[in-house]
């Protein structure tokens, strides 16, 4: 089953998109010749929640194609599903180097490193994701992960690295209602209070 922490990083109730389709936030890749049968019973397994199974069929990808991104996504989704977000990190970090347009691994690592309390970074990877995968962005594994989630998880970041601005700013596109007046007196308290109301929604 999934970590509790990991139920909690990611911050909605559990719900899976249903789909193995490789080609939608894969980024630019030309995948002939690739593994992707390992790679696409990886996420199989990942959706089923045997994670040290889907590690293993990401590794497999990993071994034949060492210059794909994808298998590296794999690996960091599910070492975050794993609790163990170190190695999480490591791997999506590798998926991005490898695959500079895998809109889900820019989206898992900043969840991973705001749960890390990396926050400048994660704020970064964040605003990516969000600039490849647009309003209508959606994890092809985890519905839980989207453009909403994204834009709150750069707002926590932004309002720890100081940059009020610009959490404010994700906050309103997030919710119309959530208008505040930084001459407010209690603007900062009200910020993180609407922040923290949205990541519970």
């Amino acid at each position: 089953m999934c970590s509790e922490r990991y139920r909690r990083m990611l911050g909605i109730v559990v719900t899976a998109l249903l789909t193995v389709s490789l080609s939608v936030g894969c980024g630019d890749e030309d995948e002939g010749g690739l593994p992707t049968e390992e790679v696409a019973a990886g996420w199989s397994r990942f959706q089923n929640e045997q994670f040290t199974d889907a590690i293993q069929s990401f590794q497999e990808a990993a071994s034949k194609a060492p210059g794909w991104g994808e298998p590296y996504n794999g690996l960091g989704w599910c070492y975050a599903a794993l609790d163990s977000l170190d190695r999480a990190e490591e791997n999506f970090e590798l998926a991005v180097a490898k695959g500079p347009n895998l809109t889900d691994a820019w989206a898992g690592l900043a969840l991973v490193k705001l749960a890390l309390e990396e926050f400048l970074e994660g704020g970064n990877a964040a605003r990516k994701a969000i600039e490849l995968g647009q309003d209508k962005y959606v994890f092809r594994y985890d519905d839980r992960v989207n453009a909403k989630s994204l834009r709150i998880a750069y707002a926590e970041c932004a309002f720890y690295y100081g940059d009020y601005t610009t959490a404010e700013e994700q906050v309103e596109l997030v919710s119309l209602d959530s208008l505040l007046d930084p001459s407010d007196p209690d603007y900062v308290v009200k910020l993180l209070e609407a922040i923290g109301r949205l990541s519970r929604q």
